[in-house]
């Protein structure tokens, strides 16, 4: 995993013993280069539903890679790594609102409540949302949503929210997709499917009410499986990312439609709006936030797992999303 031991264990060395005492101590900062996709036209590139509009290839080390979850606030990205290591920076964009590249990279590491890091060296973390005081991250193998607290160059886990065990997840097929709505819920969906091929899907009460979790069902693609999910800010409706692999296919990609009516459902079908492969420029799509760009289009960022290989590459990509009847699903 190109030196992600000998990263972590400069970061702890940095004063991660007396976590609960120091002062906050900023990510450290480092180094990444940023390529950007070669042949999209000034109006982008139709896939049903979807335009592309950006597109950045994105190498550095330190650790830098193996992207699981990508949010924005107030201009600036966090991505989470499922290593464990959590990387800041500051977004550029063009006059629409898309990502042009990212500027100001520093990264921190996710740690126990007592300021340690996992005993395992790879806490498997797959899902992120943020909070004022941090974030929530799902994590997979020891299958748990937690809340963690930001205290600079270390996130400290705090509650753990939900546990489940392996009998009703694999162990690599745990809460992938991770988001909060608007009204304050937690809305989780496994990578894993059942016999009938549906996803678990978990959502959370909002703030101020029982704390317990409503167990609902997700029905991807064949071959595919959900990676990611948010909301559309405007409208409430949820945006489904869900990933595929095959040696002869390569990588592909499916962007879902959930209606904001669908979400108190037991099962949640969607609107299919684009699928990907290898020739729009993905790799293993696995983080994505979808927000509306300044004159009001709804725009989804997707961004890619290289897995800490060679052959595979993190891009991101910006689209925009077409809302005409035909891809509302009316």
């Amino acid at each position: 995993m190109i030196g992600i031991v000998s990263v972590l264990t400069s970061i702890f060395t940095f004063g991660i013993s007396a976590a609960a005492e120091a002062p906050r101590i900023e990510p450290v900062p480092i180094i990444v280069q940023v390529t950007p996709f070669p042949g999209i036209g000034e109006d982008g590139t139709r896939i049903r539903c979807l335009t592309l509009h950006t597109g950045i290839t994105i190498a550095g080390q330190d650790g830098f890679g193996g992207l699981s979850a990508f949010r924005i606030k107030n201009s600036k990205a966090t991505l989470l790594s499922d290593s464990g290591l959590i990387f800041t920076a500051d977004i550029q964009h063009n006059d629409r609102g898309f990502i042009t590249g990212l500027t100001n990279v520093a990264r921190g590491v996710l740690a126990k409540s007592d300021g340690s890091y996992f005993e395992d060296i790879r806490p498997d973390a797959e899902g992120l949302t943020l909070t004022p005081s941090g974030g929530v991250v799902s994590l997979e193998g020891n299958h748990r949503i937690a809340a963690f607290i930001d205290e600079g160059h270390i996130w400290r886990q705090g509650d753990i929210l939900l546990s489940e065990k392996h009998q009703t997840l694999k162990r690599n097929k745990g809460y992938e997709a991770l988001t909060r709505l608007k009204d304050g819920r937690l809305v989780a969906i496994s990578e894993g499917i059942d016999r009938n091929g549906s996803a678990r899907v978990q959502v959370r009460t909002p703030p101020g009410n029982e704390k317990k979790w409503i167990l609902h069902q997700y029905r991807p693609a064949k071959d595919f499986s959900a990676t990611e999910v948010d909301q559309d800010p405007l409208t409430g409706d949820l945006i489904i990312l869900e990933r595929a692999y095959s040696r002869l296919k390569g990588p592909r990609a499916r962007l879902v439609r959930v209606p904001v009516e669908e979400i108190s459902q037991p099962l949640w079908t969607g609107t299919e709006l684009a699928r990907f492969s290898f020739l729009h420029g993905i790799d293993n799509m696995e983080g994505m936030e979808v927000e509306r760009g300044p004159d009001g289009t709804l725009m989804a960022h997707l961004v890619s797992d290289d897995n800490y290989n060679d052959v595979q590459r993190t891009v991101l990509m910006g689209f925009s999303i077409d809302e005409t009847p035909e891809c509302l699903g009316q």
